[in-house]
């Protein structure tokens, strides 16, 4: 019995580490992948000096050791209206994450996502970079639920954006297995899970590498 037991909780522990290191993986793709797309862009959106002066507040932040510094200068640039607020944002929920303040990183999360102004695609990447960041959150601190907050996110990633369909799916999957750890479920009992695994696997235009992450958590799950 003592055994067993003991086998079971490696497994857990193997498995927890393994999905925490795929979406460290997937955030920092994901972020690099964000912040690049949005520098081709912002030339054309906003003036270049107002771009100029908001750069220089942006990399005193980044480069100040004074936390109070950095806070008050992220703050002053998360309130404009141009590329530097998304990153000063962005910035912020990073501080409030390593703070473990995430009722206000789930704020700023919101406040972004509920802009209108942004295309859906800069929507789409925000919302599949807080998914994957709440989903490792929730992952290390399972005295927390942030299963509703993490849904919520998935939610804001538009269904007509065929590169993101692939993410959407993994994402909804990975909560799923959150609910099963949070809740302390059975994989093979969870249809929600099973359900999900097989469309991710049936469908012809997800990429090969989701397809294979999905499935080793799978067989993690389901074969110990």
């Amino acid at each position: 019995m003592n055994n067993s037991t003991q086998i079971q909780t490696n497994f857990f522990l193997k498995t927890k580490k393994y999905i925490r290191e795929k979406i460290k993986i997937l955030l920092f793709f994901l972020i690099s992948v964000f912040v690049i797309f949005l520098s081709f862009q912002f030339f054309s959106y906003y003036k270049i000096n107002q771009i100029e002066k908001n750069s220089i507040i942006y990399y005193e932040a980044i480069d100040s050791e004074n936390q109070k510094r950095i806070y008050e200068l992220l703050d002053e640039l998360s309130n404009k209206n141009d590329f530097y607020s998304i990153l000063a944002n962005l910035e912020l929920i990073k501080l409030n994450v390593i703070n473990n303040d995430y009722n206000s990183a789930l704020e700023i999360y919101y406040s972004i996502l509920q802009n209108k102004k942004l295309d859906k695609t800069y929507i789409a990447a925000i919302s599949s970079i807080a998914s994957y960041n709440f989903i490792e959150i929730q992952y290390n601190n399972s005295k927390f639920n942030f299963l509703k907050d993490i849904e919520q996110f998935i939610s804001f990633i538009d269904d007509s954006l065929n590169n993101y369909k692939g993410i959407k799916l993994e994402l909804k999957y990975l909560l799923a297995i959150a609910e099963i750890d949070h809740n302390k479920l059975s994989y093979k009992d969870f249809n929600q899970a099973s359900d999900l695994y097989k469309l991710i696997m049936e469908t012809e235009n997800i990429s090969s590498t989701i397809k294979e992450r999905v499935n080793k958590i799978h067989e993690f799950q389901l074969y110990n």
